[in-house]
């Protein structure tokens, strides 16, 4: 989780990357997960990079008065996509985890978390 919430302001164009370090003490597959706003509802597209691979595509659904959890999917064009749902394979140790906007976005990431049991992170 961030010490303060992470703004990806792209208006113009698209955000600086932000950096997130976490460690991960067991070897196995993982999810990422961001809780956030947007100014307006939108379906946002931020880009992501995990230990400096090439920055994919990843869509979120955001609403600018509830902060909602969303999978980040990279591959994915649209959050409801049916791809885009296979997990990062990690290692134990410290990793990093890099957000950008797409131009025309601003997107504000209040959580970040990474789980092995995405269910967790479902709608009640």
């Amino acid at each position: 989780t961030p010490r303060q919430p992470i703004v990806l302001n792209g208006p113009t164009t698209a955000s600086e990357p932000v950096e997130v370090a976490f460690d991960i003490v067991e070897e196995g597959d993982y999810w990422f997960f961001v809780r956030g706003k947007a100014e307006t509802k939108r379906n946002a597209i931020v880009k992501l990079s995990v230990d400096e691979s090439e920055f994919k595509q990843s869509s979120l659904t955001l609403w600018p008065t509830y902060a909602a959890w969303n999978m980040l999917r990279p591959g994915a064009p649209i959050y409801t996509a049916p791809g885009g749902l296979e997990p990062f394979h990690l290692t134990p140790g410290r990793h990093t985890l890099r957000l950008s906007s797409q131009k025309g976005a601003t997107v504000t990431l209040q959580d970040i978390a990474v789980s092995d049991y995405p269910p967790a992170f479902e709608p009640r």
